[in-house]
């Protein structure tokens, strides 16, 4: 999700993002359960979950 004053820009699970007027929003929620697929890592290489792991990482807010 990110926010200006202006306009309200949300990924949603089919990783599109949508976005919509501030002054129209009446509530934000976060969710409580992730979009990752439960149990992903048991579908993974390791090398494949190492890569995951690096990228998100690069992420991180400073």
């Amino acid at each position: 999700m990110s926010r200006t004053p202006q306009e309200i820009v949300i990924k949603g699970e089919d990783a599109l993002s949508r976005t919509y007027k501030a002054d129209e929003v009446e509530d934000i929620k976060k969710q409580t359960v992730s979009i990752m697929p439960a149990d992903l890592q048991k579908l993974m290489t390791v090398e494949e979950l190492v890569d995951v792991v690096e990228y998100l990482t690069t992420l991180k807010k400073k």
